[in-house]
């Protein structure tokens, strides 16, 4: 039977409670998986997608909270963010920058460090390899 661990919790729209709680988060991952360049990649994602949430999602209201799992297996890890918004599409396909203010380039970083990314409505499903 594979060993799974689970971090999850959950923060409200505002910036300086996401750096706490997205600092907290790393130091337990940290405890299990000490590679510091899968934390940077880690942090890069969770990072993301929880502003993301709490930007595009809740509009910064800080009566909306941000929601995060973490599944880590000694392979692969599993990263889920859900906010209170209402959802978005996004496909990397249709990510064209051409200004410096282009919305969907962190989107795009994330899928590239991952083996894969779902949307579903106003949460994001993220896969990424730990070997």
């Amino acid at each position: 039977m594979r060993e799974v661990r689970t971090y999850e919790g959950s923060v409200a729209s505002d910036m300086e409670a996401l750096r706490g709680f997205i600092a907290e988060t790393m130091e337990a991952i940290a405890a299990y998986i000490p590679n510091r360049d899968l934390q940077y990649n880690i942090r890069l994602i969770i990072d993301e997608l929880m502003v993301n949430g709490a930007d595009h999602g809740n509009a910064w209201n800080r009566d909306k909270q941000v929601f995060l799992r973490i599944d880590m297996e000694p392979d692969r890890m599993r990263i889920a963010v859900r906010d209170e918004g209402e959802g978005f599409y996004y496909s990397a396909e249709d990510f064209e920058c051409t200004t410096d203010s282009c919305c969907g380039r962190g989107l795009f970083i994330v899928e590239s460090i991952c083996r894969s990314v779902e949307y579903k409505g106003n949460s994001i499903h993220c896969l990424m390899d730990l070997v």
